[in-house]
């Protein structure tokens, strides 16, 4: 089985918890919900979900200024797309292509010059005849939301910056170390996941893993973090997973 060592470990997942916050991403505390909200329910929820902290994850649409732009639901392509407002300090680069989907946790409030006045965002008046009193979601953590599949066919994209991965444990190799794939894809793409969480993972449950992505390179992680593996073990990753990317997971919730 793998062996590592508990403290060097914990050095291991600090140093990704620090890391994100290097890039300057605004990346709290337990921001991660069991389940998340919906865009649809945003879109529909008029005022009754104002003043509410969502957690949603959606298809980046477009861009509506500097400080905004529009998610979609990526089930739900028809429904009204949802406002988020990214601010001045998240560190966060609005993504450009379309099929780029984003975790967003903030709170919902209505879009009215009177309410967007609370924030440092200059927006177009023009702006508001499009989305007055649109639910919008003020955003306090922004990250890219790649898939397996995404990550393996272009892996330098997402290398040093915080993302936020969902998919179905595919197998458990060890206590902390196991491959996620995408939930209910056929022949999906593995990705190697390591980390240290209270409650061990199974295989077939559904996740949303944070964490940061960097190449699998055994020799580095036995020089650098003192991470060593079982021989057998070490042999059958570097089969499959050499130079390949390993999410080193800072958080992991149901999904």
């Amino acid at each position: 089985m793998m062996k590592v060592n508990s403290f060097v470990f914990s050095a291991l997942i600090l140093a990704a918890l620090l890391l994100p916050a290097c890039a300057g991403n605004n990346v709290a505390e337990n921001t991660a919900a069991d389940d998340d909200t919906t865009l649809e329910e945003v879109a529909e929820s008029g005022e009754t979900l104002t003043g509410e902290s969502v957690v949603i994850r959606g298809q980046f649409e477009a861009k509506v200024s500097d400080a905004l732009f529009l998610v979609q639901d990526e089930n739900f392509l028809e429904g009204e797309a949802v406002l988020v407002l990214n601010s001045a300090d998240s560190g966060f680069t609005v993504p450009e292509d379309e099929a780029t989907a984003i975790w967003v946790t903030g709170e919902v409030r209505q879009f009215t010059a009177a309410e967007m006045r609370d924030y440092e965002a200059e927006i177009d008046p023009a702006v508001y005849a499009d989305y007055e009193n649109r639910p919008v979601i003020i955003a306090e953590t922004l990250m890219l939301a790649p898939s397996p599949e995404e990550i393996a066919e272009n892996p330098e994209v997402f290398y040093g910056q915080p993302i936020v991965v969902y998919g179905e444990v595919e197998s458990v190799i060890d206590a902390g170390v196991f491959t996620l794939e995408e939930a209910e894809l056929f022949d999906a793409t593995r990705l190697l996941v390591v980390g240290q969480f209270p409650d061990p993972v199974e295989a077939g449950e559904r996740i949303a893993i944070r964490g940061q992505l960097q190449p699998f390179v055994a020799a580095t992680f036995a020089e650098e973090y003192d991470l060593t593996f079982d021989p057998a073990v070490q042999s059958e990753l570097e089969a499959e997973f050499a130079e390949a990317p390993v999410l080193l997971a800072e958080e992991i919730t149901n999904n």
